[in-house]
């Protein structure tokens, strides 16, 4: 027979498989895939809430992607911590306002938007003479453009711009009516505007963190002022009892000269 140096390596056996796991495999437990981003609906936040400050809210619980912001709502997007944060910020109190938040994961059915929907036609039921006007640009819009565009509805009292939204305050609630009426999604240089009716509480709610402010002011002006008379008082005592002192030393000296002077 001929040599074994020519034959080919013997087949593995059925019955027998390699353990070892595929290169893919071994790869992916090296470096664990990152969770899938999930949208975390937001709302009940006031009108003065900011892109950063969801940012700054949701980070707590994990690092959060980006934030789609809306007109009365948004969208976060997070992996790891999502879960926590839903379950954690849900109903609780936020912002300048202190307005409890709806906090929920996103659903694909469009029910969150048919929600916000409902919620403006419950605000937009209700006429009040004052406006909130969002989808203008912010950078090139000014207080006076917004008087402009408003006042052919009715005499205007003021046009305020926070940020990126501005209130637009009729002197009759008639006026706002028909301006409502007309200038929801109305363009202004090229931007389509979404108007609505202030809400009644939110304005209250205003007043109420106004108050809140004012009071937490003099609470601290009432301790600065505290501080600065416990340190005059306790200035007075300290100098009132060196009088007391000086005048003792020399007669204490004075007692005690004699003694020295008829020691020999």
């Amino acid at each position: 027979g001929g040599g074994m140096s020519g034959r080919s390596p013997s087949p593995v056996p059925r019955g027998h498989r390699d353990e070892s796991p595929p290169l893919r495999e071994r790869s992916r437990s090296r470096s664990r895939s990152p969770p899938p981003l999930r949208p975390i609906f937001v709302g009940g936040f006031d009108p003065y809430t900011e892109v950063r400050d969801l940012e700054e809210l949701f980070s707590k619980y994990g690092h959060v992607n980006r934030v789609d912001m809306k007109v009365g709502y948004a969208f976060v997007f997070m992996g790891d911590g999502a879960e926590r944060a839903v379950r954690t910020l849900d109903r609780t109190e936020f912002g300048r306002d202190y307005r409890r938040l709806k906090i929920e994961f996103a659903r694909g059915d469009g029910s969150i938007k048919r929600r916000e929907q409902q919620r403006r036609d419950v605000v937009n039921r209700t006429p009040t003479p004052t406006l909130f006007v969002v989808g203008f640009d912010p950078f090139r819009t000014r207080e006076g453009d917004l008087e402009d565009f408003f006042s052919k509805f009715g005499r205007i009292i003021r046009a305020e711009i926070k940020r990126n939204f501005a209130f637009v305050q009729f002197q009759d609630v008639e006026d706002a009516t028909r301006a409502f009426k007309e200038t929801n999604g109305m363009k202004m240089d090229d931007r389509m505007l979404t108007v609505e009716y202030t809400q009644q509480g939110g304005r209250g709610c205003v007043l109420r963190a106004i108050v809140r402010e004012i009071f937490s002011v003099v609470v601290v002006v009432v301790v600065v002022v505290a501080i600065i008379i416990i340190i005059r008082q306790a200035t007075v005592l300290s100098s009132h009892s060196l009088r007391h002192l000086i005048p003792k030393i020399p007669s204490h000296f004075l007692d005690m000269q004699p003694k020295c002077l008829l020691t020999p």
